[in-house]
């Protein structure tokens, strides 16, 4: 018989399956899913018993459009508020961090405030680590317009890219001798696009026939670097700069970090202040061996500067500095052969390593697209992307479908006023693309609505329709 507890569940309309069956005992002959509990399914047995079973199925949990944790259960649809339990892991992924920097303007304000922005995330422990990178970025791009604010002529060159303005131009070059009073001489060359070029890079570079005294170099970046601790970096430009009383200087005076770093400086320092260009000294034997033991890429490649004579070989055995830096050290100490191979070995390689810092070089054209699929491959930073860009005047299809992409992004999460800021800005960048006319059409017939009772006129332009 049937229990009585069964009475009250209604009969299902789903289909019952049957099936063949042996004579085994107590064999299932057919099976029927309740209407009432989805979980539920009736067993009939071939002992004309009636019994049931709860089935409890595999949530498949996944994302939403808007980065909610999203499960089904049965027939009801379950979501977890991004405001409550998921928030501090929300911030590590990718998706929440890009919709966070857009509602905050990345990328829609200007570039200082933007670095700004970044930098609070880097004390961020929720955020990602590629911020600093970002803020480099950012820092440069307001560096370069600085730039060319200064150069009546240059206005926008920079989006060029380094590159270019090296490989595409036939200027003279004029070399010159720096030295200082340690006996530390270079022959440099100098040019009006180098200047330009070591100005893009951060190196504040005197005119061309001023003097060349080594304290007249680079001056002002230095002490930045000093403000900013950032000790090792500014010593290494003095060296650089073939300037080691600074260099000295710098490092004797380092404060404030830990006792194993503070007695590194010193060494340093020693070691500097017995540097000799004599042929017969061990120096260069000693500083070898002193630079195998460091640790931080900067007090190395300062040691490979006074030891290497070859600054092609000095800069393939540094490839851990910056970007800017090494491209300063070519412009400045390589003949025009030289470094316009160097250039373009340099790009090619932050390139397929897709390093942000390689805009400086490749600039906003079509050059960047490889350097900024790589990045995206690495880290899913559609947005940073996207509004590089939207700010190069090329038109590469990759430009469109990644600044497509980003607008989803922020449509998915019901950001319009963000995505409309963001056209409002790349319409700054791209003025001659923008069309100021709404035309208001029918989303069915595509007729345009007037008010007039005459028929309305086919309408195939690029307006809003409503």
């Amino acid at each position: 018989g049937i229990n009585a507890e069964y009475k009250l569940i209604k009969t299902t309309n789903r289909r019952i399956s049957s099936q063949t069956h042996s004579t085994a005992v107590d064999h299932i002959a057919s099976f029927a899913w309740s209407s009432v509990d989805t979980h539920m399914a009736f067993l009939h047995r071939n002992t004309r018993r009636l019994t049931y079973t709860v089935i409890n199925e595999r949530l498949a949990v996944t994302y939403s459009t808007k980065g909610d944790l999203v499960w089904a259960a049965g027939e009801t649809l379950n979501t977890a508020d991004r405001n409550r339990d998921f928030s501090p892991l929300r911030r590590e992924d990718v998706t929440c961090e890009t919709l966070y920097r857009a509602c905050n303007g990345y990328g829609c304000r200007s570039n200082v405030e933007t670095a700004n922005l970044l930098h609070e995330q880097i004390n961020n422990i929720h955020f990602n680590s590629n911020s600093m990178e970002l803020q480099r970025l950012w820092k440069w791009l307001h560096h370069a317009e600085t730039v060319d604010n200064n150069e009546f002529n240059h206005k926008g060159r920079y989006m060029n890219g380094i590159e270019k303005l090296i490989c595409e131009t036939q200027e003279p070059t004029y070399p010159e001798l720096r030295g200082s009073k340690y006996g530390l001489h270079r022959p440099t060359y100098r040019s009006v696009s180098r200047d330009y070029c070591l100005r893009l890079c951060g190196w504040d570079i005197r005119p061309t026939g001023s003097s060349n005294d080594a304290q007249t170099y680079n001056s002002t970046l230095i002490h930045l670097l000093i403000t900013e601790r950032d000790w090792e970096r500014a010593a290494a430009l003095a060296v650089f700069n073939c300037d080691i009383s600074k260099a000295i200087t710098v490092l004797e005076s380092a404060t404030g970090g830990n006792q194993s770093n503070y007695d590194t400086y010193q060494s340093i320092a020693i070691a500097l202040s017995g540097y000799t260009s004599s042929e017969d000294s061990r120096w260069p034997t000693v500083a070898g061996r002193i630079s195998q033991k460091l640790v931080h890429p900067y007090t190395r490649a300062l040691f490979q500067f006074l030891i290497l004579p070859n600054i092609n070989d000095m800069l393939e055995s540094c490839s851990d500095i910056r970007i800017p830096d090494q491209t300063a050290i070519a412009l400045l100490y390589m003949d025009d052969t030289e470094l316009k191979s160097y250039i373009e070995s340099l790009t090619n390689r932050v390139c397929h390593a897709g390093q942000l810092e390689g805009v400086l070089l490749t600039g906003l054209t079509e050059r960047v697209v490889l350097l900024l699929q790589t990045y995206l491959d690495l880290t899913s930073d559609i947005q940073t992307v996207a509004v590089l860009a939207a700010r190069s005047l090329d038109t590469h299809d990759a430009f469109s479908r990644w600044i497509s992409e980003y607008e989803t992004v922020l449509n998915a999460s019901n950001l319009y006023t963000v995505r409309m800021q963001f056209d409002i800005t790349r319409g700054k960048f791209k003025p001659g693309d923008t069309n100021n006319s709404i035309n208001v059409t029918c989303a069915f017939c595509n007729s345009a609505l007037t008010k007039s009772p005459q028929t309305p006129q086919q309408h195939h332009g690029n307006g809003i329709v409503v």
